[in-house]
């Protein structure tokens, strides 16, 4: 049945452990710091990022949008708390070295099945405090709405998509589930939120976007 392909998929996927040490470290919460660790996955399509990550002790990218974060915000004068926003979360590197390294406020985009387990297994070995700064959308960011069904290995979102190897992006003929992407645009997310004549209106200094431009 259904259920039982998604529990067996969800059995078959276990996270390897790995300690992550932000680069700029806030020491608010040096504990934290210590002992912060990430969810990576045995996967051909992570091979690289996990070997990264091991290596380091982080994802190198990150520490330049904590940088870029600091040095935007430290000239801001705002009355709206400034946010982190981040349209393709992948597994979550860079919103936790965020978490870990500012007080940000962060808006997380990531459609991927594999990639939210890691990045929630991740998010749920921090404090709830920390954790509790950022919020997950398990949506798909692009130019117009749509909704992507039944993937098959060739298709437009596969060739544009390295997150797409998951298995229940196969098709029903491969033994697999199909899924729904809900695809919308960042407008539509938020367009009650931003009025540009209130003092109150959204405050985003840094967006980072690493997803296909459809």
């Amino acid at each position: 049945t259904t259920k039982d392909k998604k529990e067996k998929r969800k059995n078959e996927i276990e996270c390897d452990w790995t300690p992550y040490l932000p680069k700029y470290a806030n020491h608010l919460r040096p504990e934290e710091d210590m002992s912060a660790r990430i969810c990576l996955v045995s996967d051909p399509k992570f091979l690289y990022m996990n070997h990264i990550i091991k290596t380091t002790g982080n994802w190198p990218e990150c520490s330049s949008l904590v940088q870029l974060w600091k040095r935007t915000t430290n000239q801001q004068i705002s009355r709206s708390p400034p946010l982190y926003i981040e349209v393709g979360t992948n597994i979550g590197a860079c919103v936790t070295e965020m978490l870990l390294s500012t007080n940000a406020i962060i808006i997380a985009f990531e459609s991927d099945d594999t990639n939210l387990l890691q990045l929630t297994s991740t998010l749920l070995t921090l404090s709830k405090e920390t954790r509790n700064r950022v919020a997950i959308f398990p949506i798909r960011i692009g130019k117009v709405e749509t909704i992507i069904d039944k993937l098959t290995k060739n298709n437009d979102y596969n060739q544009n998509n390295n997150a797409t190897s998951s298995s229940w992006f196969r098709t029903e003929k491969e033994d697999y589930d199909s899924m729904k992407i809900i695809q919308t645009t960042l407008d539509n997310v938020f367009e009650d939120s931003y009025n540009p004549s209130s003092t109150l209106s959204m405050n985003v200094p840094v967006l980072k976007i690493d997803t296909p431009s459809k």
